[in-house]
């Protein structure tokens, strides 16, 4: 149990596991202000509140119930790459064409997996294929963290001073925890620790929240556009299935898990029509986060299931706080 101290020991790594989670998902969100901006879909703030909602604290609902049903962890989202791809289509449909579209997808996989079809797809494709899809998925965010090095700070410190210092500080903590700590204490909360406390003394902590707001919640009804669904349905369903849900399984099974492929096909398809009706969406598996939440880092294999209920709260806390 993890209520006894072998058994908090035991939930360490998952728990761990959660943190770079929670950070990716804190990452990702300038990539949906991106999208919801001028230069994409140009939405207002209450639109925006809408979708960061649909892609943020909805697929948090059923993550935590799957993994509490099946002790398996299964983490749903809004698909990132869907994201990006609804805002390159901003100039050509608007935001309810889109959220049509997104909404036929969604019906889409919901037959799929009724007809089995994704099961069998996922009989076929072998691991190293999907090992490979996964570390092309990933390598943009590790990419990622290099970039902005050549921005200037609020207090005139250049951040070339000021990051190198708090990235290095967490990679040290890393390396003095896994030397002298060993599995005792996960790696990633002495970096965390060291990073946030480098970042507080360089002045790259942000304010503090001074009030509270729950989101704007703006229903819409969603338009079907022949042209808008000939463009992005086919590619919609294509990311939820091919792209997430079917990789992020078949690597579940090569960690000795039995994931239930057509209930999350169901769940994805569901989520995803319920979601249309705040705003265009893809709810899938979080491939790019698979081997967090379903690899080794997360400890042994009976309770990695519960990183999944630290990071659905990062979604859930995000979500909230978009009204503010």
């Amino acid at each position: 149990m993890a209520s006894t101290p072998e058994g908090f020991r035991r939930t360490l790594p998952a728990l761990g596991a959660a943190v770079p989670v929670t950070i990716i998902f804190i990452a990702v969100l300038s990539i949906v202000l991106t999208a919801a901006g001028p230069q994409g879909l140009g939405l207002s703030g209450a639109q925006t509140s809408s979708w960061i909602v649909v892609i943020y604290g909805l697929p948090a609902i059923p993550s935590v119930v799957l993994a509490f049903r099946y002790r398996q962890p299964m983490l749903l989202t809004g698909n990132v790459f869907a994201i990006i791809f609804f805002g390159s289509l901003g100039d050509q449909f608007s935001f309810a064409e889109l959220s049509g579209a997104s909404l036929l997808a969604g019906a889409i996989v919901l037959v799929a997996a009724a007809s089995g079809l994704t099961r069998h797809l996922a009989a076929w494709i072998p691991a190293p294929i999907v090992q490979g899809l996964i570390a092309g998925a990933v390598m943009p965010f590790v990419a990622g963290m290099f970039t902005g090095l050549s921005t200037v700070g609020e207090r005139g410190i250049a951040i070339e001073a000021r990051v190198p210092a708090m990235v290095g500080a967490a990679f040290l903590a890393y390396l003095l925890s896994r030397r002298f700590l060993g599995s005792r204490i996960p790696p990633i909360f002495p970096a965390l620790v060291a990073g946030l406390a480098v970042a507080g003394l360089t002045w790259q902590l942000g304010p503090v929240p001074t009030s509270f707001a729950l989101p704007d919640l703006t229903i819409m009804r969603p338009v079907f556009s022949l042209t808008a669904i000939a463009s992005a349905t086919p590619v919609l369903v294509a990311l939820i299935t091919l792209q997430s849900n079917l990789p992020s399984v078949i690597y579940m099974r090569s960690q000795g898990f039995r994931p239930p492929e057509r209930v999350i096909d169901v769940v994805s398809g569901v989520g995803t029509m319920v979601g249309s009706f705040l705003g265009p969406n893809a709810m899938s598996l979080a491939l790019p986060l698979v081997p967090l939440t379903a690899g080794p880092v997360a400890g042994d294999l009976s309770v990695r299931y519960r990183s999944i209920y630290v990071a659905a709260g990062a979604l859930l806390l995000i979500a909230l706080l978009a009204g503010t």
